[in-house]
């Protein structure tokens, strides 16, 4: 069966920002308040909070530029993370989006930065750079042949498949000069379908509305420092190991699954 020709990789700027994440594990044991946190790392107050005193669990939320913004606490876990608001504010050939990767990183990059600087951060032993982006297409077939293009040693067929996940994680060795520390690289493809309402003004009818799909490669990575590095992660080292997940994050994006 002749299959269409692979299109090559995408710059970055095509991406479309549906999630970004970081999240970071501490000792249960320490001790610590976020509540001056949201206004050190944006200058507001946080729309809404809630408190869940039995579990442990503190949340708040709001506006963040063109998206939602979350910051939680839980046992064991820091987590911020930029996302699709409710009416997200961009559309991209049918798929919603905040915007794309390339203009909406750098600023989730520097709240990151931030967050290691405020009151009371605790000590950490674990990070993890998370994102979900898609990557719109004019049609399934399409959406299957760009993914061939990130996914070179996977044969698809484009016309015939459906409900295709490949999933993967290449471990490396950390560069920051920490021994023993080693990164996951955990990465998930797949082709997205999502469906949106389309009204239309017809003379006997009135308003007709219809169902169609919009497609996307969609991928979603998570960059994490591994579960068997036992010490804490240097304080001085956190954000040059946090500037070393995204990286390796965006060499996945910007080449495909690589070792």
């Amino acid at each position: 069966m002749a299959l269409n020709k692979v299109k090559e990789i995408r710059p970055m700027s095509d991406w479309q920002v549906q999630v970004l994440r970081f999240t970071a594990f501490y000792n249960p044991e320490e001790q610590f308040d976020i509540s001056s946190w949201w206004s050190e790392l944006t200058g507001e107050i946080p729309e809404t909070e809630t408190k869940k005193l039995k579990e442990g669990v503190n949340i708040e939320e709001g506006p963040f530029k063109d998206g939602m913004l979350t910051l939680t606490k839980a046992p064991f876990v820091i987590d911020l993370r930029y996302q699709l608001p409710n009416n997200p504010p961009n559309e991209v050939n049918g798929i919603p989006a905040i915007g794309s990767l390339e203009d909406q990183c750098p600023d989730f990059i520097g709240l990151v930065k931030k967050l290691f600087e405020v009151t009371e951060f605790p000590s950490i032993n674990r990070m993890a750079f998370g994102s979900i982006i898609n990557l719109p297409s004019k049609d399934k077939k399409e959406g299957y042949t760009q993914l061939s293009a990130y996914l070179k040693n996977v044969k698809i067929d484009p016309v015939n498949s459906s409900e295709f996940m490949y999933q993967i994680n290449r471990r490396r060795n950390s560069t920051v000069g920490i021994e023993g520390l080693e990164i996951n690289r955990l990465n998930k493809w797949s082709v997205a379908a999502i469906a949106y309402k389309i009204v239309s003004a017809s003379p006997l009818e009135g308003q007709v509305k219809t169902t169609e799909l919009s497609y996307a490669c969609h991928l979603e990575i998570d960059i994490n420092t591994c579960q068997e590095f036992q010490n804490n992660l240097p304080k001085e080292k956190l954000s040059e190991i946090f500037d070393e997940i995204v990286c390796m994050g965006k060499e996945i994006i910007t080449k495909g699954d690589i070792e």
